[in-house]
């Protein structure tokens, strides 16, 4: 090859970076890592694997390579905790929560109700001893986020979806107004990864992103507990978006407003319609492949974030789980008296100086006031080579620059 043995590694470390750590020894049998918060009051990293299988279970493992991870089968998934050490590393993983008991002759509902199940997002919100837990999940037939209590290790529902919804992007915000915090949470594809035929119209299959407005300003160090919402039992009750009523604040109960919808998939500021796939020169891509309503629209919104900037004025930033990089940004009035948010302003973001964007998936609002968006795929350089340079969803993040490989 005309390469040295180290230049070997290197370029083997760049192209098959994964299997060649492995190889070195590192460990390789995590499965289905989703969400990833850090607890700086107990130097702790909480980590969602939404099924424990397969590498982390008893598989077998890729000869030549470790066996670091042997844990006991669990399709209901985990939460993992991790220590953090002064070098911020970590070299020790334990179970903190476990979905199941696992029902496997059951239709619907096959991890136990009261317990989490394919656990996604998760994020440190309202004190320093809450852990929010956000469900992607086929095992409850209704996603569910829920309050972890650190301190004393249970579990509490605080928020139910829709027939098919997943439970994305939760994030609690301190900094938005001086008499509210807020708890942000998208419903996304309601309807859509199961119970396709419960949905009365393609209205109900619009998402939400949607907030609850804290009529408190909760501190670090304070004690919070949450009245529970029950389960999602009735027809009515599996067609709703409902938060829990109130919680105890340092031992007196808050009345809450509920969940508010902000804005749904296809709704219209102005000439905008929220959702719609678009070019990076603004054209709506009406007619593209993937929309899940009428005019190219997504219901796949998978990250929320608020902002609010020096001179007080509030903006959201939402990512869409699309192949054609879609984001837009709203700005927001907020009622002081209320604390309730309104859009004013829409426009879709220019990502062209980035070279647009691939399915989008988890997001956060950074520390300096950006919204930090990742992609969930990569595209495989391999298998594009050897089908000959076609990749159904490569054409589809191409419709952003204007082509169509169709016509090409």
């Amino acid at each position: 090859m005309g390469m040295s043995a180290d230049e070997i590694k290197l370029a083997a470390s760049r192209l098959e970076t994964a299997r060649f750590a492995a190889v070195m020894g590192a460990t390789s049998e995590f499965r289905k890592m989703e969400g990833i918060t850090f607890d700086p009051k107990r130097n702790k990293l909480y980590m969602a694997i939404s099924d424990l299988a397969k590498g982390m279970a008893g598989a077998s493992k890729l000869a030549g390579t470790a066996d670091d991870i042997n844990l006991k089968s669990n399709k209901c998934g985990a939460v993992m905790q991790l220590s953090v050490g002064a070098d911020i590393a970590t070299t020790d993983m334990e179970v903190l929560v476990a979905g199941g008991p696992v029902n496997s002759s059951a239709v619907v509902n096959a991890c136990a109700i009261n317990n989490i199940a394919s656990p996604d997002n998760v994020t440190m919100g309202f004190n320093d001893s809450t852990l929010l837990i956000a469900e992607d999940t086929d095992h409850h037939q209704n996603d569910v986020l829920w309050a972890y209590d650190l301190e004393a290790g249970s579990l509490t529902r605080l928020l139910t979806t829709p027939y098919g919804s997943e439970v994305t992007s939760p994030f609690y915000y301190k900094n938005i107004d001086d008499k509210y915090d807020y708890l942000v949470t998208v419903v996304q594809h309601p309807y859509g990864e199961c119970d396709e035929d419960m949905a009365q119209s393609p209205d109900d299959t619009r998402a939400h992103i949607g907030y609850v407005a804290i009529p408190a300003k909760v501190q670090a160090g304070d004690t919070v507990s949450f009245q529970p919402m029950p389960f999602a039992a009735t027809d009515a009750e599996k067609r709703m978006v409902k938060f829990t009523d109130s919680m105890v604040l340092n031992g007196t109960e808050v009345e809450l407003n509920g969940y508010r919808t902000l804005i749904r998939s296809g709704d219209k500021v102005g000439e905008v319609v929220f959702g719609q796939a678009v070019a990076r020169d603004g054209t709506a891509l009406v007619d593209y492949v993937d929309g899940d309503l009428p005019g190219g629209v997504s219901t796949s919104q998978d990250h929320t974030t608020l902002h609010r900037t020096e001179a007080g004025e509030v903006f959201s930033i939402t990512q869409f789980e699309e192949e054609v990089g879609t984001m837009y940004i709203a700005s927001l009035d907020h009622d002081a008296v209320t604390g309730t948010l309104v859009v004013t302003g829409l426009k879709p973001v220019d990502l062209s100086a980035a070279f647009g964007g691939f399915d989008f998936c988890a997001g956060m609002a950074t520390p300096w006031g950006s919204h930090l968006g990742g992609e969930e795929w990569d595209m495989d350089a391999r298998a594009f080579e050897a089908a000959g340079m076609v990749d159904k969803d490569f054409d589809k993040y191409l419709t952003y620059f204007g082509f169509n490989a169709a016509a090409m």
